[in-house]
């Protein structure tokens, strides 16, 4: 996952981002790739998602169809139950990555996370008020370890784009 302003020529650092006004974050698939495998995990008790979410390790995902301005589309998210996304990792972030391919309906389709700098510029928050980790795990790797999802930095968060939400799974037992 690699960071970028919208208007960029896709060489700023997270740092440099504070020469841009307040700002949120959207995801766009930018080139192709191929999945090499898919491991199904059944656990018991089994995971549940509402209809039209989709499960994914212990989180439930949804990819809205309409397009909202930011801080509409994090209350649409609310509104269900969850809020929008914060990636966690290099699994969601491949999970997220192959599930927007599908989603997208041209190459212009952006969806909302939730990730901004709207308290404080330069200051990047998940909505759970945990700061961005530039780092998937502690031997610093960037989150640019894909050159298929990108997040644009979008100069004004009332731009309408589709949105990821995200809640936990809800479990009931298997029978």
């Amino acid at each position: 996952l690699r960071f970028w302003p919208k208007e960029s020529h896709h060489n700023e650092t997270p740092d440099q981002w504070s020469l841009y006004p307040p700002n949120c974050c959207c995801l766009q698939i930018t080139h192709t790739s191929t999945l090499t495998s898919c491991h199904l995990i059944q656990d018991d008790p089994c995971p549940k998602c509402e209809e039209g979410w989709e499960h994914h390790r212990g989180r439930c995902y949804y990819f809205t169809t309409n397009k909202s301005p930011w801080e509409e589309s994090r209350n649409e998210c609310r509104d269900k139950g969850g809020d929008l996304v914060k990636i966690d990792g290099q699994d969601e972030q491949t999970f997220l990555e192959r599930r927007l391919r599908e989603a997208m309906i041209d190459n212009t389709d952006k969806f909302w996370i939730g990730l901004t700098d709207s308290q404080e510029e330069g200051r990047w928050l998940w909505v759970d008020g945990s700061p961005l980790d530039t780092r998937f795990d502690s031997s610093s790797t960037y989150l640019s370890t894909t050159r298929n999802l990108h997040a644009f930095i979008e100069p004004s968060c009332k731009v309408p784009h589709k949105s990821i939400c995200e809640k936990k799974e809800k479990r009931a037992t298997c029978v």
